[in-house]
Formats: structure tokens, C-alpha cells, sequence
């Protein structure tokens, strides 16, 4: 169900720079990027810079797989970020225990088999930054084509995506 409000937030932000232009929607956009951010994590504060990108490059006539490409750079900054994170251990360990808290509180027996529960969790905890990765670029590519649908009720263009065999980020 996030991922419906990551789109939402997309969406908007690329609709909203459409229709006033990439330094109209800057304001707003920064505010929905903090707020959230602050409420639901760094993933979410993306969403809106996402679709600001996207425009900004579309401003400047880039090609679809650029746009994309140009737009999902801050996932793959915070892609990096988490996986440098995902390294530390103490990072990880901090994590985990936070993790095993969380299964605790919900009546999950730990203490008995905890090295299956452990094992499970650092392996989920060190693929978490690809799968963030994927998570995002999936949603801006499916708030690019709700936008595209609800771009002729705005009275707004916005670029049709080319088919997926057919896509080049240069």
C-alpha cells in the first residue's frame, strides 16, 4: 500500500511541474519532499524530487530512458548510502536487534531457534538497499504512466514512454 502513496507523490510532483514549470513547482515540491521524509523516511521524500527531475529534464527535451535515468539518481544515491550502512556491522547488529525487538513485541519466540530468525534477518537487512532500488525506480515508472493518463485531464503533454525493448539511457 506504500508504494500506491510513493506513486501518488510522483505523480503529482510531475504533474504539478507540467503544469508551472520546474521553478513554479520547486516550492511546493521541497515541502512535500520534507514532510515526507520526516513522517514516512527517506524513501518517500524522494518520490517528489523524482518527478521534479523528470520534468526538468523534459524541460530541457532529454529522451525518455534519460528522463528516467536523470530521475532516478537520488534512489541510487540512496541505494549507496544504505549499503555503505549495510556494511558497518555495528550498523547491522543495531538493526537487527531492533528487528528481533519488533518480532518480540508480536510474540515470535527468539530466544529458541534465534540463529535461523538472525540469519534471516542480516540477509534481509543486506539486501534491503537493492530492494529499495527496485521499489523506487518501479514507482517512478508507474507514476510516469499515471501521469500520462492523467495528463490530457489537466489539459497537460507529457512525453509517451517508448516500448521497454527500446529503451537506451543515452
Amino acid at each position: 500500500m506504500l508504494i500506491l502513496l510513493g506513486i501518488a507523490l510522483t505523480s503529482f510532483s510531475l504533474l504539478m511541474g507540467l503544469r508551472y514549470g520546474s521553478r513554479g513547482a520547486l516550492p511546493l515540491a521541497g515541502l512535500l519532499c520534507l514532510s515526507a521524509a520526516s513522517f514516512m523516511g527517506p524513501a518517500f521524500g524522494l518520490a517528489p524530487i523524482m518527478g521534479l527531475i523528470a520534468v526538468l529534464r523534459m524541460e530541457q527535451k532529454e529522451s525518455y530512458g534519460r528522463v528516467v535515468a536523470m530521475a532516478c539518481t537520488p534512489a541510487v544515491g540512496l541505494s549507496l548510502w544504505q549499503l555503505i550502512q549495510a556494511r558497518d556491522p555495528m550498523h547491522r547488529e543495531e538493526r537487527s536487534a531492533a528487528v528481533l525487538e519488533q518480532f518480540q513485541a508480536l510474540g515470535l519466540a527468539v530466544e529458541d531457534g534465534g540463529k535461523a530468525l538472525h540469519a534471516m534477518v542480516d540477509a534481509v537487512l543486506r539486501v534491503q538497499p537493492a530492494i529499495e532500488l527496485v521499489s523506487l525506480l518501479l514507482t517512478f515508472v508507474l507514476a510516469y504512466r499515471l501521469s500520462q493518463t492523467m495528463a490530457h485531464r489537466f489539459e497537460l503533454e507529457l512525453p509517451a514512454p517508448l516500448p521497454l525493448p527500446l529503451w537506451r539511457p543515452w
